[in-house]
């Protein structure tokens, strides 16, 4: 059944280069072919929210946008034009890397084979150690979210939301100078709006939350997602609502096909909606605006050519044309060590080398860096600067399977409220935000977004656990011998 699945649409995509038009339906059917090479047939109870499925659907989602756009105007979407040749290469390099992609995900299945039994007292063991974690998380939260309100009441404030389009370029910009800009906001806003939203999510997900409780989660978590909405941040909404969803999917039960693919398209539609309006923060402006746009141009800010969220991959299409018309060349690895040089804090080393993506906008529009403007960086970006198309397969692949590591490690085998609150708030960063953040970028922003939660494992380990004696409560009794594997799905 594979085996057709994959040599149909293959054989279809080399079809469809007989005729005009038809590179986007190949890169369709291709895509669709080398996405059911990483995909495992043999699995009951198939997990959406599993690295490979969101990685490789985004990859395709922001690839796809640009060449349904480039093919439809002949220009990009800032108005370059492109030699046949250039747009061959896009295409290539964006099927390659979601061949490395797939190769990961292949190796990584046997790399990370899960063990046929798991031990009764594990799993007993993880279900005590979530209790505490959650008592933790609890008290974690309301001493460092009472501390730090003035610092981020903003996020949750929906009767008086920020202007994106007045704030974002201006605090950029105030930025600049301000080496400890990036410390405040990931210790003042950041960790304890983290934890705010995992306590929240994690509450709603609980079948056992006390039902105040969940009047608090849900009052948080919607403020917060409306604030981000009216605001323009639709990252911040996006990781918000997505951090729910996955605690459902592990502490509930596992998301199915149909739903997932209801919410994507909902997400679709509002992500969009919120680009259009952005210039707007209340709901009555935004109805406004989005009136006049439907009005004016019907749906067609819906289209995938007009996705202002997916436009970020039209940077690999002007990358390639900047290194075969010379005004860049490949970089042979500088790009990747800077980029983890830039892992320094600033406040400590203002002169650190920037970002790939920082680096790209100061380089080919030196006028929007000035501004305080940006345009991300495309996840096949990182590699094809320094090694073209052979950077591209090698960092996809060693991405991947890192990805399909953390998911081993926190997910696949016995998991806890901590290693699903932590996979959660890594997916947002890693999986969610990588197609327009690169690889190294998103790697640094995981890192600083797990920040919050380490610090409730240490409090867990070193607090509560010493002081709380290690007895199962609610739990069943233990049993002797082990547990099939294949419930902990």
């Amino acid at each position: 059944m594979k085996i057709i699945g994959i040599v149909v649409p293959a054989l279809l995509a080399v079809g469809s280069l007989f005729f005009d038009n038809g590179l986007v339906p190949f890169f369709v059917l291709a895509s669709a072919a080398i996405f059911l090479l990483g995909v495992d047939f043999n699995t009951r109870h198939r997990d959406y929210f599993q690295p490979y499925y969101g990685l490789y659907g985004l990859a395709f989602l922001y690839a796809l946008s640009t060449l349904i756009h480039v093919t439809k105007n002949g220009v990009t979407i800032y108005g370059e034009v492109f030699t046949e040749k250039q747009l061959t290469m896009y295409v290539v390099t964006c099927l390659c890397g979601q061949l490395a992609l797939a190769a990961g995900q292949i190796a990584a299945s046997f790399l990370f084979r899960r063990p046929r039994t798991l031990p009764q007292v594990s799993v007993q063991a993880a279900e005590i150690e979530s209790r505490q974690f959650r008592r933790s998380l609890g008290l974690t939260m309301i001493v460092i979210g009472t501390a730090f309100l003035p610092f981020y009441l903003k996020t949750f404030n929906f009767l008086q939301p920020t202007n994106y389009s007045e704030n974002a370029l201006t605090s950029r910009t105030e930025n600049f100078g301000d080496y400890y800009a990036g410390l405040r906001g990931v210790f003042l806003v950041a960790a304890p709006v983290t934890l705010i939203v995992c306590w929240s999510a994690l509450t709603l997900a609980d079948r056992v939350s006390k039902p105040y409780h969940r009047g608090i989660a849900i009052v948080l978590l919607c403020a917060h997602i409306l604030t981000s909405m009216l605001s323009g941040w639709r990252g911040v909404m996006m990781s918000a609502a997505t951090v729910l969803l996955i605690a459902f999917n592990y502490r509930r039960r596992l998301i199915d096909m149909k739903t997932l693919l209801a919410l994507s398209a909902v997400t679709y539609v509002v992500i969009n909606g919120i680009a259009v309006a952005r210039s707007q923060s209340s709901l009555s402006g935004f109805k406004t605006v989005l009136s006049d746009e439907y009005q004016g141009q019907g749906l067609s800010f819906l289209a995938l050519e007009n996705s202002g969220e997916l436009a970020t991959s039209t940077n690999l299409l002007r990358l390639i044309i900047a290194i075969d018309t010379g005004e860049s060349e490949y970089q042979h690895g500088y790009m990747l060590v800077s980029q983890f040089g830039a892992f320094l804090p600033k406040f400590l080393f203002p002169d650190r080398p920037l970002f790939a993506s920082e680096l790209f906008v100061v380089k080919f529009y030196p006028g929007v860096y000035e501004s305080g403007g940006g345009y991300g960086l495309f996840m096949y970006q990182d590699g094809y600067w320094d090694f073209g198309i052979a950077g591209v397969m090698v960092i996809s692949a060693i991405y991947m399977v890192f990805q399909c590591w953390i998911y081993a490690r926190l997910i696949k085998f016995v998991r806890t409220d901590f290693s699903v609150l932590l996979y959660a708030t890594i997916y947002t960063q890693s999986i969610l935000a990588c197609a327009r953040s690169g690889y190294v970028g998103s790697i640094k922003a995981l890192l600083m977004a797990a920040l919050p939660l380490f610090l409730v494992k240490l409090i867990t380990d070193f607090v509560v656990r010493p002081r709380e004696p290690m007895t199962p409560g609610r739990l069943n009794p233990p049993t002797s011998g082990s547990v099939p594997a294949s419930r902990h799905p």
